[in-house]
């Protein structure tokens, strides 16, 4: 524990130093044509990518004073060690697009600054973005990013290789409500194919891949995770997240952990290329993942008959749950009033509209969604759209990300059948109350 609150106080020690000698020069950084500079990081890539920087086009078009430029880095959801070791070294970008459920650890931390003085109406940016989404940004009463998108998450299918097995695709139809899990599972085994030596070459499912999360298969068995009046997770207590562990224990034995950890490395590896995706290469029949997985397919995968359907659940309930990304202002920024001023652009309509349109995205600029054309265009996105009125999210908690790890780490041991759902669960729920207190 003690270690845990140094690591702490160093990093924090560090970011301030940083600022301090950030602050000792007001220069901003010019281009050589004379133009404000402003660097903005994502980790996105694709179509995504090419989306932000052509918002970054116009806008700079449109605002010739400034010139701002999009930069693809590395990093994931709370992998943010190169935006860290940037920050203290006072060399970090202007603009972070940051997995928004960890803004109030980045905030605690001293990474973000508050851009509760860029604001200029408050109330507008209330009034106009999405509830949940909102609440994810505000810290202790201060604002600290824009959001930007959101999502659901449901089940993608691909209808050929359930057909091949002997299964009905009509089956899966969304009008028929969510499938129960066990009908499932009967299905997703049946879909299984191995080679001589017994290694899957096909595989139906597996709870551990895309948008397979703990918190997904815990929020599907009606998980809680956290009590809020006594500001604690509940891990073990909780019946729903502890049926949700058992779900994917019991799903990784009835495969063999080991011959389907192989599968995952082969077909599924870390830092793997879209084009790549076992859904796309047809080596998983069914996926759990996004509205953005659709742009996957369409770009690697065209030739591929699919749906989407609900999360199976046992009593044949809706489940789904909604995160989403943001965009913040880093410490040591020389440029936070360029800064903001394209987020708000970006984060605002013009940008969360075009995102929205073209890049297979649900955003959280309420008007841009009231106007999109779900119907039509965008009729694709409608059925994640209409999961997203009762659709769960994560708590968002000072030490959000270090819960989303914990939380993994006690994942990988299902898949891997290390250990017991409950021992897992307990080990994690330890490491993070203790945190939290």
């Amino acid at each position: 524990m003690l270690k845990k609150i140094l690591s702490i106080l160093l990093v924090l020690t560090m970011v301030s130093t940083a600022v301090f000698a950030n602050g000792a020069s007001d220069e901003k950084p010019m281009t050589e044509d004379g133009k404000v500079k402003v660097t903005m990081w994502t980790i996105s890539t694709g179509q995504e990518l090419e989306i932000m920087q052509e918002l970054a086009q116009t806008y700079n078009g449109e605002h010739p004073e400034v010139s701002v430029e999009v930069v693809q880095v590395v990093g994931s959801e709370t992998d943010t060690s190169k935006l860290m070791a940037a920050v203290v070294g006072g060399v970090g970008p202007d603009i972070y697009f940051l997995d928004r459920f960890t803004v109030a650890q980045r905030a605690s931390e001293g990474v973000l600054m508050d851009l509760t003085p860029l604001v200029e109406d408050r109330a507008y940016l209330e009034d106009n973005y999405m509830p949940a989404a909102w609440r994810e940004v505000v810290y202790e009463g201060e604002i600290y990013a824009l959001p930007f998108d959101t999502d659901a998450r449901m089940i993608y299918y691909n209808k050929d290789l359930i057909r091949e097995a002997g299964f009905d695709p009509a089956e899966f139809d969304m009008a028929n409500g969510p499938m129960d899990i066990d009908r499932f599972k009967e299905i997703a085994m049946a879909l299984n194919v191995t080679d001589e030596s017994g290694a899957y070459t096909q595989i139906g499912f597996s709870p551990f891949v895309d948008q397979g999360w703990h918190y997904t298969w815990g929020y599907v068995h009606d998980a809680d995770f956290y009590d809020e009046k006594a500001h604690q997770m509940t891990l073990t207590e909780d019946k729903g997240v502890m049926e949700g562990f058992q779900f994917m224990y019991d799903w990784a034995k009835s495969m063999d952990p080991q011959k389907l950890a192989t599968w995952k490395s082969t077909y599924y590896p870390q830092d793997m290329s879209p084009a790549n995706h076992p859904f796309v290469t047809k080596k998983c029949a069914m996926v759990c993942s996004g509205p953005w997985r659709m742009d996957t397919i369409n770009r690697y995968g065209s030739d591929i008959d699919y749906g989407v359907t609900y999360l199976p659940t046992p009593d044949k309930s809706v489940k789904s749950w909604a995160g989403g990304w943001c965009v913040v202002i880093p410490e040591g920024s020389k440029v936070p009033e360029e800064a903001f001023a394209f987020m708000n652009y970006f984060a605002g309509e013009p940008g969360q509209t075009k995102y929205m349109n073209e890049g297979n995205h649900l955003v959280t600029w309420m008007p841009s969604m009231e106007n999109g054309d779900f119907s039509g265009s965008n009729a694709h996105l409608a059925p994640f759209k209409a999961l997203l009125a009762e659709a769960d999210s994560r708590p968002p908690l000072a030490i959000g990300a270090f819960i989303w790890d914990q939380l993994t780490v006690a994942q990988d041991k299902m898949a891997l059948n290390e250990s017991t759902p409950a021992e897992a669960l307990a080990e994690a729920q330890e490491l993070i109350n203790q945190r939290l207190n």
